[in-house]
């Protein structure tokens, strides 16, 4: 057998992503020259099975919003603290890892249905998608941000295809 490298030595990886995710990024490349990803403007925990018992509705499936950005998509179309959201576009989301999936690949702009759980009643509200860009997550933490005509956060500058780069600290290594 092949003798595995040291430790500590760098490794060959591998990824995966399904073709209709790849076709939706390439044809964002081709068109925008970056990649954009849907927002709704709410932080999500899992509906554990306490949480669950409170609700008597959500048989532990959905994700419970904790919090909502003010100004963001969500706060717009009525989302609450609390809400448990259980169907996005007519997407089941079976769990709280499902939400951030079915937004991402969302079209910008696009007015969907999202069903939630409030007090024990299922609600149907009309959100539009707004953008994903790196500020939205200090938008979370300290209010709303100017934005543009478009409702995307203004920025002075642009991350390189959706990544963010800076140097390595002795704090990043460790």
């Amino acid at each position: 057998p092949p003798t595995p490298p040291p430790p500590g030595a760098p490794r060959g990886r591998a990824s995966a992503a399904p073709a209709d995710t790849a076709v939706t990024v390439l044809d964002q490349l081709r068109q925008f020259g970056e990649t954009r990803r849907g927002w709704l403007g709410v932080k999500v925990q899992s509906v554990n099975e306490d949480i669950a018992d409170s609700l008597n509705d959500t048989d532990g499936v959905g994700a419970l919003v904790s919090s909502v950005t003010p100004g963001g998509p969500a706060a717009k179309g009525g989302i609450l603290d609390g809400d448990v959201i259980l169907r996005f576009d007519g997407k089941d989301i079976a769990s709280v890892r499902g939400l951030p999936r079915a937004v991402a690949q969302t079209q910008i702009g696009k007015e969907v249905d999202v069903e939630v759980l409030r007090k024990g009643q299922r609600k149907t509200l009309k959100i539009a998608v707004g953008r994903l860009t790196e500020d939205d997550d200090t938008i979370a933490k300290s209010g709303d941000k100017p934005r543009d005509k478009n409702g995307e956060p203004k920025t002075a500058g642009r991350a390189l295809l959706g990544l963010r780069l800076e140097p390595i600290t002795d704090e990043l290594r460790a």
